[in-house]
């Protein structure tokens, strides 16, 4: 099972979720479409989440229900997960597949699970984009190294906390964000101007907008950890 919830502009936040559950005639109706699913091309049920009257929803599809349409892609660089793209049409439900559980009461917490996922995701995008610039137009290797070492540090510091998160439940990610992803983009592109040119970037650098775009809720993740350790460091 998948947890289906980002869309083409929803930008991170839960109120640009446009795809919708309605009663129709007494009859419950799934409308939209989900853009980026990990796992999802291996999945047996989709767990989506759907903007239903003033809330938020979660509605539980057989990947064989009439109407679902789904659409797997690949990505090179991340080899343990399949991904997939969903759209729904007008498909039919029943009541106890609205699972009574309010999304945006619950969306911190997976959306720190999600980020942890998008950050491992990144290490290696990274790793498989320097490593095809250099073959192209080769640099520095002293830089080359420097750049591939700092990945393998964050791809340490993420495996821990994703380690930790596997053996305790009920971890609180608030204590580990920001993980420093936001820091790590940055600096990674900065350093890939200063080896290679800007055309050869942008000619093989295709998922650039899944990492660099400005997340939202993210943002606000963010200050809110900020606000939390100037808060924290005040009081003691």
């Amino acid at each position: 099972m998948s947890l289906a919830v980002s869309e083409q502009n929803w930008k991170g936040k839960i109120s640009n979720i446009e795809s919708s559950l309605n009663i129709i005639n007494e009859k419950y109706i799934v409308n939209g479409e989900k853009s980026f699913i990990t796992n999802g091309a291996e999945s047996d049920y989709f767990l989506v989440v759907l903007q239903f009257d003033t809330n938020y929803k979660l509605v539980l599809l057989n990947k064989e229900i009439q109407g679902l349409e789904i659409e797997p892609f690949h990505l090179s660089f991340v080899k343990n997960s399949t991904h997939c793209r969903i759209k729904m049409k007008n498909i039919q439900i029943e009541k106890e597949q609205i699972l009574d559980i309010d999304y945006s009461k619950v969306s911190e917490s997976i959306r720190f699970t999600e980020l942890l996922s998008l950050s491992s995701i990144f290490i290696g995008y990274a790793n498989t984009l320097t490593m095809k610039l250099n073959e192209l137009e080769p640099s520095d290797e002293l830089q080359i190294y420097k750049i591939l070492h700092t990945l393998d540090r964050f791809e340490a510091h993420i495996l821990k906390i994703s380690r930790m998160k596997d053996s305790d439940l009920n971890l609180n990610f608030k204590t580990f964000y920001p993980f420093g992803t936001e820091f790590i983009v940055e600096e990674f592109y900065e350093k890939l101007t200063l080896l290679f040119s800007k055309e050869l970037i942008l000619n093989n650098d295709l998922e650039n907008k899944l990492f660099t775009g400005i997340d939202f809720y993210n943002t606000m993740l963010i200050k809110k950890a900020a606000k939390r350790r100037i808060l924290g460091a005040a009081s003691d």
